[in-house]
């Protein structure tokens, strides 16, 4: 290799160090704290299910058969505690190992119509976003489908280039649509079919779509593999296809439809998750897409107008539906983080609107150290909880988070300290790339330190009285969950079905309490427990963080 190409390349392999050093952050800690209820506890345990009952075919909540998603996360998840045991670490690898990967996917792809520095710059902006870091910790069915989203959207860009163009860039790009849509559904290959639809249609070569053998082809490998679950299931079941009213009707067009579980919003909901959700580089957005330059016919306008035209579909089709969260709007992050990379590195650092967007992140990063310093104080008293949250069992005496919140903010003030450097330098890179790292740092000190604290108040002594529960019971009987909606973790860690009561009419249901086919062992809270009439019948066993075992009297 010549002497003056070795920089270059040691350069390249600096870069890939550091995406793939904080990529793989999430992946320590993993059993640091347990599953969270109510979706990443369900997840878990309609994978333990599949695993205990050799049945991979049909998902289990709490022994009934619950079709909300399709299967890929579970058999992930399934797979990892196959390997690792039944518990967080193994529910969780697979959605650290695809947060660690997806970087490198879109700096992969990024590097030749980008060029290097803009690729890593997209990349790192990815792998440090907060939104980004939170779901690559969490078994939630997001981050394995922006995996796929983003291969699948780098390898069509390269299938319909006229360099590159290769059926076998539009058979993996087809592959990843059809994995997609096993993780969440139609989405999974509708929207990137959008995307490219709009970006041919822009340069004049929407016809190219309408070749005969790549049409095969796709719908070979999206149906073929989007489809093959759906069809086992259904061509093996007593009911047949009559999961799909569950699966689609309701948990599809429904979600669109209506709100779902109290979770709605305006029209402008996800505007503030990118300004959170994109931390630290959410104040450089405004800028680079107004300056993203979309119009031109080269290839670097091409790359980025797929990725856009994906990320607004995204974001549009989310903020019309009813139903909204923060995760939804994961998959328009590789856009927003690719027109970022690309006008950061156009400039040095001295055009004035890049200049004081990163002030701007500066200041926010500063603020956001400030409010870790003043978060253990604010949460010291249980006045702080709202009347709602104050209803949860553990939430009765102050919250304790230790020093983490300190030292996340000092790591936090360190890095905006040294990006501030950088731009007074009109070194716009650097102050990037000291934000960025400073943020994974960040969130790796308050994973290790303060989550644990919270868990270890919140949720651990359910856990603990639902292991406590199964020495107790037989494998086949239920545990009765007293006023205690969604807590799917008593499935998991017990690994029992459970029953639930509730209140209804101002009275509570005592079928399960004192009814000839009551159950024999519940949990519940204090609080709940306290406004049920007839609770002097119960004969406590055990107290726990603010939760209750008890027997139920013959």
């Amino acid at each position: 290799m010549p002497y003056a190409a070795r920089p270059r390349v040691d350069q390249g392999m600096r870069k890939l160090g550091l995406l793939l050093g904080l990529g793989l952050l999430p992946l320590l800690g993993l059993s640091s704290l347990g599953l969270l209820d109510y979706d990443e506890a369900a997840y878990g345990e309609v994978a333990r299910a599949m695993l205990a009952r050799g049945d991979w075919l049909v998902p289990q909540l709490c022994g009934v058969a619950w079709f909300e998603k399709p299967p890929l996360l579970y058999w992930s998840a399934a797979l990892g505690m196959e390997a690792f045991g039944v518990g967080a670490v193994g529910v969780r690898l697979a959605t650290a190992l695809a947060g660690a990967v997806t970087p490198l996917v879109l700096f992969g792809f990024a590097r030749r119509p980008l060029g290097e520095r803009a690729a890593f710059a997209a990349a790192l902006t990815l792998a440090a976003a907060l939104e980004f870091s939170a779901l690559a910790r969490i078994a939630f069915t997001d981050m394995l489908l922006l995996s796929w989203l983003t291969l699948c959207l780098g390898a069509l860009h390269r299938a319909f280039e006229p360099r590159a163009g290769d059926v076998r860039w539009l058979a993996l790009g087809c592959a990843a649509a059809g994995l997609a849509v096993l993780t969440k559904g139609v989405i999974g290959a509708g929207f990137p079919a959008l995307a490219l639809a709009g970006e041919l249609a822009l340069r004049g070569r929407f016809r190219e779509l309408w070749r005969p053998t790549w049409i095969a082809l796709a719908l070979l490998l999206v149906l073929g593999i989007g489809s093959s679950w759906y069809l086992a299931l259904g061509l093996t079941q007593p009911g047949g296809f009559a999961f799909m009213r569950s699966l689609f009707l309701e948990n599809h067009v429904g979600r669109f439809s209506r709100p779902m579980q109290g979770h709605g919003g305006s029209l402008l909901y996800y505007l503030p998750v990118l300004l959170v959700g994109l931390f630290p580089a959410s104040p450089l957005l405004p800028g680079a897409i107004a300056r993203a330059g979309l119009r031109g016919d080269d290839e670097r306008t091409r790359f980025l107008r797929l990725f856009a035209l994906f990320a607004a579909i995204v974001l549009a089709f989310f903020s019309a539906a009813a139903t909204k969260l923060p995760s939804y709007a994961l998959p328009a992050f590789p856009g927003c983080a690719l027109l970022v990379g690309a006008w950061l590195t156009r400039d040095s650092g001295r055009e004035r609107a890049l200049a004081v967007s990163l002030a701007v992140a500066i200041a926010l990063a500063v603020l956001a150290a400030l409010g870790l310093v003043l978060l253990p104080e604010l949460l010291a008293s249980p006045a702080a909880w709202s009347s709602k949250a104050a209803l949860h069992p553990a939430l009765a005496g102050s919250l304790d988070l230790g020093p983490g919140c300190w030292i996340a903010a000092a790591v936090l003030a360190g890095a905006a300290g040294a990006a501030a450097v950088a731009w007074r330098r009109a070194a716009a890179e650097r102050a990037l790339v000291a934000l960025c790292l400073g943020a994974g740092a960040t969130y790796f000190v308050l994973f290790l330190t303060v989550a644990p604290r919270v868990d270890a108040q919140l949720n651990a002594p359910l856990r603990r009285l639902a292991e406590r529960a199964a020495s107790l019971t037989r494998p086949d009987e239920p545990v009765l969950l007293l006023g205690l909606r969604h807590r799917p973790s008593v499935c998991f860690y017990g690994a029992r079905r459970t029953h639930y009561a509730s209140e209804a009419g101002g009275k509570w249901t005592t079928e399960r309490l004192f009814g000839p086919q009551h159950d024999r062992i519940g949990i519940s809270g204090e609080p709940q427990l306290a406004r049920l009439p007839d609770a002097g019948r119960l004969e406590i066993l055990e107290r726990d963080g603010g939760y209750v075992l008890f027997r139920i009297p013959d």
